[in-house]
């Protein structure tokens, strides 16, 4: 497994992987915006150098904070580790950052990946009632103290 930066070439891709089966996926222009924010770290995993991106992860790292937008694996290579291994190697570059906390918002629902954030040691810490509009669904805040 490779991963990497996310290259502006890769945004078809990103696209389709959050099409994929996202209640609210971003757009296209959501994902080609990144690249302009300073604060945005886009990242990719591939099987090959050169291959097309197979799952993503944004992320903002805002003072000494990082909070994750978007995580997503392609349904082809879910439940492989991707997902974790690339929460892993953020936490590993969010310590070498300094950084203190990590964030994110999951949807209630979306118990595999609540699974997997309480396996990396997760708490939740609030609710956001009505947060997804699909839905009107809740979110779960959680966090992670580096």
């Amino acid at each position: 497994m490779h991963f990497d930066k996310a290259r502006l070439d890769d945004v078809d891709e990103l696209v389709r992987i959050d099409d994929e089966d996202s209640p609210s996926p971003w757009s296209r222009q959501a994902f080609v915006d990144e690249f302009s924010r300073v604060q945005s770290r886009l990242a990719v995993a591939r099987l090959t150098p050169t291959g097309p991106a197979i799952a993503f992860l944004c992320s903002w790292i805002v003072g000494d904070e990082v909070q994750i937008l978007n995580l997503c694996v392609s349904i082809a290579h879910r439940r492989k580790g991707l997902a974790e291994a690339m929460l892993r190697r953020l936490t590993e570059k969010a310590q070498k950052q300094r950084c203190r906390t990590i964030t994110l918002d999951v949807r209630r629902s979306n118990e595999p990946a609540i699974a997997l954030y309480h396996k990396l040691c997760f708490r939740s810490v609030g609710v956001r009632p009505a947060y997804y509009a699909e839905g009107n669904e809740d979110a779960l805040l959680m966090d992670l103290i580096l």
